[in-house]
């Protein structure tokens, strides 16, 4: 077995992984047991939904081949970082010698040629590990002169009334139903000139006799190809026809139905007038009220802004009289308070105690100058007479 090349086409390639991946029986082992599908035939090939999912898919799918390998690699979980998935399928299909050209970065999209690459890898080391290989076919050699068996339970039938037809149409027609009969026309050929060599060889009556017994089994089933315009063109027939058909009682039945419809419309419309007949003095009523109700929840918001003005202003107010009641409150304790007064004479008291002490030195002081001036005196006195008494 040989990994894919740098060349293949990716619907080959996708192709190839999914036949590996039936080899691995890997639906009723991997995808049952994780509720999900089968994998789309170019699933892995272009975008396909979400990146997310996609990417989940192939994550999911790239642990299972690698343990079915041999190796070891959890499977992730939703919450995981896509860059540390991506790079642990990488280094999962590493180690199981799966050669891997392009970076993890790559495989993020969950589809294109490194993410078959890296699956189809992984796919063949797990077939490698379950011992499984490719053989070639066999064909057994056929002899076409041999007659072939005929069952007892085949029936083949063959359509008189088409072969006329076929007998009967151009050769553009006799081309064009060959290829509806999907070589069939070939293979009858074929079939005819290893009869007529049989024949040849064979005696007339048992030949007729062999005829006779196979010819009631024989029965020729033609497939009617989806494509062909009689078969369109018959099918618009014969649906015109029905259509015709369903419209005629149809169309009755929607006439009647139209019919009930505007009666209930114009019974509607003059419950309507009555209605709006009856209710007019309540109209008027409710849009009395309504106007009275407008106006008195302008008054209440009026009243309610002067509410909210005089209640600033109470506020305003109140704080004051606080401030003045702290006042006076202070001005009362410091008048009833009699410890200014006894410091006061007290004071006083040591004033005119100090008085007295200095009007006693100031007697003494006088007293010494008095006493300094009186001797002076005489001495000024004593000093005259002397000068006099020397002139």
């Amino acid at each position: 077995m040989a990994n894919a090349g740098g060349q293949d086409d990716a619907y080959v390639r996708m192709d190839r992984l999914l036949d590996k991946l039936h080899a691995l029986e890997y639906y009723p082992r991997f995808a049952v047991p994780r509720s999900r599908g089968l994998v789309p035939r170019l699933y892995f090939t272009a975008k396909a939904g979400t990146a997310g999912e996609q990417f989940s898919y192939f994550a999911a799918l790239a642990a299972w081949l690698a343990g079915e390998a041999g190796g070891s690699m959890n499977e992730p979980d939703e919450f995981a970082d896509p860059n540390v998935v991506a790079s642990n399928v990488v280094v999962a299909a590493g180690n199981l010698g799966v050669k891997v050209s392009v970076a993890p970065g790559k495989l993020l999209a969950g589809h294109g040629k490194g993410v078959l690459e890296v699956l189809e890898g992984l796919a063949d080391a797990a077939l490698k590990a379950r011992g499984f290989d490719y053989i070639a076919p066999h064909f057994p050699a056929e002899d076409a002169a041999e007659e072939a068996e005929v069952a007892d339970d085949m029936e083949v039938v063959a359509d008189d009334a088409l072969l006329d037809d076929v007998s009967a149409e151009s050769d553009d027609e006799v081309g064009y139903l060959e290829g509806r009969l999907g070589g069939a026309a070939g293979v009858a050929t074929t079939d005819a000139s290893a009869a007529a060599q049989a024949q040849a060889e064979a005696d007339a009556a048992a030949w007729k006799q062999e005829v006779n017994r196979l010819g009631p089994r024989l029965k020729l089933v033609v497939a009617a190809e989806s494509n062909e315009w009689r078969s369109h063109l018959d099918a618009m027939r014969s649906n015109r026809a029905k259509v015709g058909k369903i419209t005629e009682s149809t169309c009755g039945s929607l006439t009647r139905l139209a019919a009930d419809i505007n009666a209930l419309l114009e019974k509607i419309a003059s419950r309507e007038q009555y209605i709006n007949s009856q209710l007019e003095d309540l109209l008027a009523e409710y849009a009395q009220v309504s106007a009275t109700e407008s106006e008195t929840a302008d008054r209440y918001k009026h009243a309610s802004e002067e509410v909210a003005n005089l209640t600033a202003q109470l506020r305003d107010l109140t704080h004051e009289l606080d401030e003045l009641r702290s006042r006076m409150d202070s001005r009362t304790g410091s008048m009833a308070d009699a410890s200014p007064i006894v410091t006061i004479k007290e004071t006083l008291a040591g004033l005119q105690a100090e008085i007295k002490e200095m009007e006693v030195r100031i007697g003494v002081v006088q007293a010494l100058l008095l006493q300094h001036q009186l001797k002076a005196r005489s001495e000024n006195a004593i000093l005259r007479s002397d000068q006099n008494r020397r002139t």
